[in-house]
């Protein structure tokens, strides 16, 4: 549950998070609360934590202490210790920079980017766009008389990056009985697949009776992973097979002429930060 508030004339999101894992570690079973609501602009934003626990009896509720944490703070730690391998830290470089890039485009914070502090020798680490090898892996796989179709595929550089599917349906077709399956083999070789339903698609409001779902679960390292899309109905295949990447897109828009500068230094600057990710979490 999301509830914006306003406090000393600044505007803070409070959420609460009840869902958890137990993790066994050096300390013994510890819970472990993923926040992932936090946008690459906003790698330099403080985040505040509290915990909650009800008592068994009388309704009594234990609180904690306050703890404050960062993107940036995580990334400078890591920076600064000796001991983290050096494709972590290029990985930490590359994140940052990302994240000022993310702020420039945005206009969030500008005075205040999240990269600032890298020193010179900190910075000689992050990777050369220039060496990068960012190539398009779209296709297409046809069946005979297709009752729905893929009308376009985009990116989404909003608070999250996310695959935008846009969909169109015959009017045979019973959209309550429509689900999106989207698949895809991370870099550690494990096959995903998620099915959406037709209640989380949404009207895309470019063209009449067109639907759009944006498609937020890959993560960093894998989003240079071709992610393959098919419409079904009651599980029966019912489109193409539709295959798409976060890499696609960028190959797609630094290809282009009309491209500019602008979008150019936050796709290159996105595209590091994935393949560096991708190195180090394959390794």
């Amino acid at each position: 549950m999301k509830e914006q508030c306003t406090a000393n004339g600044i505007e803070y999101t409070s959420e609460v998070i009840d869902d958890y894992v137990i993790a066994d570690s050096s300390y013994g079973n510890e819970y472990v609360f993923e926040y992932n609501n936090i946008a690459a602009k906003e790698m330099n934003n403080k985040i505040y934590a509290v915990l909650y626990a009800e008592y068994n009896f009388n309704g009594l509720t234990a609180i904690s202490p306050m703890d404050e944490y960062s993107i940036s703070k995580y990334a400078y730690n890591k920076l600064g210790k000796s001991s983290t391998k050096q494709a972590l830290k290029v990985l930490q470089v590359d994140m940052l920079n990302y994240g000022a890039a993310a702020q420039n485009y945005f206009g969030y914070n500008t005075a205040n980017l999240v990269n600032a502090s890298l020193t010179a020798q900190q910075k000689a680490l992050g990777t050369d766009p220039s060496t990068m090898n960012i190539k398009s892996d779209a296709s297409e796989s046809i069946i005979s008389s297709p009752k729905a179709k893929f009308t376009g595929n985009n990116l989404l550089l909003g608070n999250n990056v996310a695959i935008v599917y846009y969909m169109t349906f015959d009017s045979s077709v019973n959209k309550n009985n429509v689900t999106l399956e989207l698949s895809y083999i991370t870099v550690l070789g494990e096959k995903k697949t998620e099915s959406i339903p037709f209640s989380q698609m949404k009207l895309s409001g470019y063209a009449a009776d067109e639907y759009e779902y944006d498609f937020l679960s890959v993560r960093a390292k894998d989003s240079c992973r071709p992610v393959t899309a098919k419409i079904c109905e009651n599980g029966r295949q019912i489109s193409n097979a539709n295959t798409y990447s976060t890499q696609t897109y960028a190959y797609n828009k630094l290809n282009k002429n009309t491209t500019s500068q602008k979008l150019r230094t936050i796709i290159n600057a996105l595209m590091v930060y994935c393949k560096s990710a991708e190195n180090y979490f394959s390794k």
